[in-house]
């Protein structure tokens, strides 16, 4: 079924996904004045004095309103319906009136169905990561629909409780999109502060440093996990991951630089060195680095120098090595490639150091132009 509500004419099971843009920044819609002038009528009665940003999401709201009860009107008629669920959620809350951190990364879930037998309002806390395997659970239970033993769900499936109970293991992404806040059980960790969280999100300030501590491991556990989707392009079971990942491996850093550099001398240097203090290591170093080149044409890419780093101290360096590109996405001429490195430093070539510098370059050799931009490296030790 399209936004119209005709009917598709693919016959197999599928899934659709459509996301609106209209209550995202720069919040414009069609007949912005009509829904605007609602708005204000509607507070001018309530004898409410809003601001005119406030006014204007608030009119982007009201026309996604619209959209989707005229969306059901059409896909009532369709034969389709009678067999389809519908899952209408937000992928975060508003940054405009929310009294906390907390109530900015709260949206409701609707789901809606007419395999449904009776509606239910649920008030247990969870996420967007457990929609997925609550469907699945249904499909293997009910419709016989086979799915694998062990499986890289991240969430454990919807909370069906009826009252208010918050026992959830979710790192929150901030809107700089960095997972730096946690909720765990009734308590969330923003940055260094710990709260208890009591009954309609409200924050009651904790303190226990204790506590702070442990939270900031099982932070750092999930965004190694993720790092590990990202970089290594692997989805693992969670069981696996707490077994084999956790236990011995950690993030160290992520460096960004967002600058371009166009250059075609025979050593680019695209960043300052990286000094490192007191590093700890049982195995060794895993350094992943990425990058994005503008390239005319395949060969190009064939032709690009190997990215070269080095391990120094102030006696010189004591570890170096190249490494060779890969693609990291679908190559486009005329067009910027992300590029993707990855450098393993083994306990023996450490020697034991703690303190030392983390050096990296393009040695140029040909001394062909290179235009780059959007480096990260992501330090792992083990």
């Amino acid at each position: 079924m399209d936004l119209n509500g005709k009917h598709s004419k693919i016959k197999k099971s599928r899934m659709d996904v459509l996301l609106t843009v209209s209550t995202h920044h720069p919040y414009q819609i069609p007949n912005q004045e009509y829904y605007t002038k609602q708005i204000k009528k509607e507070f001018e009665k309530k004898k409410r004095i809003e601001t005119d940003e406030y006014i204007k999401h608030s009119s982007t709201y009201r026309f996604t309103d619209n959209c989707i009860r005229n969306y059901f009107k059409k896909i009532s008629k369709n034969k389709d319906y009678d067999n389809t669920i519908f899952i209408i959620t937000g992928d975060h809350g508003s940054q405009l009136k929310s009294k906390n951190e907390l109530c900015r990364a709260a949206v409701p879930i609707i789901i809606t169905s007419k395999l449904l037998k009776k509606p239910q309002t649920y008030l247990g806390a969870c996420s967007h990561l457990d929609i997925a395997p609550s469907l699945l659970s249904l499909l293997h239970y009910n419709y016989g629909v086979s799915i694998p033993q062990n499986v890289p769900f991240m969430g454990k499936g919807l909370n069906l409780q009826k009252e208010y109970k918050l026992d959830v293991y979710q790192p929150i992404s901030s809107f700089n999109l960095n997972y730096d806040f946690l909720v765990y059980g009734n308590h969330f960790l923003y940055h260094d502060q710990l709260f208890k969280i009591e009954k309609n999100l409200e924050l009651k300030p904790l303190s226990n440093d204790k506590y702070i501590k442990k939270l900031k491991t099982k932070l750092n556990v999930y965004n190694n996990f993720t790092s590990n989707l990202i970089y290594n392009d692997v989805l693992i079971p969670t069981s696996y991951f707490q077994q084999y990942w956790y236990k011995g491996t950690y993030k160290l850093l992520t460096r960004r630089i967002f600058k371009e550099i166009n250059a075609s001398t025979e050593y680019i240097n695209i960043g300052e060195k990286i000094p490192f203090k007191k590093v700890k290591v049982s195995k060794g170093i895993k350094v992943v680095a990425t990058f994005k080149a503008y390239l005319n044409k395949y060969s190009d890419y064939e032709k690009i120098c190997p990215f070269t780093a080095s391990l120094e101290t102030k006696a010189g360096s004591f570890f170096w090595q190249q490494a060779s590109s890969r693609i990291n996405q679908r190559f486009i001429k005329k067009g910027w490639i992300k590029l993707k490195y990855v450098f393993e430093v083994p306990k023996a070539k450490m020697k034991n150091r703690k303190n030392f510098y983390f050096n990296y370059y393009i040695l140029n050799s040909s001394k062909k132009n290179y235009h780059i931009k959007d480096l990260e490296l992501n330090f792992f030790v083990k």
